[in-house]
């Protein structure tokens, strides 16, 4: 979940990339929205333009995507298997989350899991979009 945020983007989409990005570091009430902004090199007067139902809206968007991107994160690994098994799978992953977590210093989660865990700032549609997610 760490892919160049890359110029070929909009800055909708790296708005939305930028929120997962700290989303996972921070957490959902720690995030703000002039930090994605600055994280995305995007203009501030495009948050309200991109998201007018605010933090709420770009938290559930971030949300959708880091699902997506996990699916398909799950099906490159299957595919990557020789003979797949549910716990080769699971190894194969954890062994990736494992160099992942050493390589960054043990930073960074799942920003499905943060807007999970930190239910008391996020709205019903958030924690929609998490079960959604998951």
């Amino acid at each position: 979940m760490t892919e160049a945020r890359g110029s070929e983007r909009g800055p909708r989409e790296r708005m939305v990339f930028s929120a997962a990005q700290l989303i996972r570091r921070n957490g959902v009430a720690a995030t703000g929205m002039r930090d994605v902004a600055v994280h995305a090199d995007a203009p501030r007067g495009s948050l309200q333009h991109y998201f007018p139902g605010g933090k709420e809206q770009l938290v559930n968007e971030a949300v959708a995507w880091a699902g997506r991107y996990a699916a398909g994160r799950v099906a490159r690994f299957v595919a990557g298997l020789a003979e797949p098994t549910p716990s080769g799978l699971f190894a194969a992953m954890v062994r990736q989350w494992t160099d992942e977590y050493e390589t960054a210093g043990a930073v960074g989660g799942c920003p499905v899991a943060a807007a999970t865990v930190d239910q008391a700032s996020c709205g019903p549609s958030t924690r929609e979009a998490a079960a959604a997610a998951f």
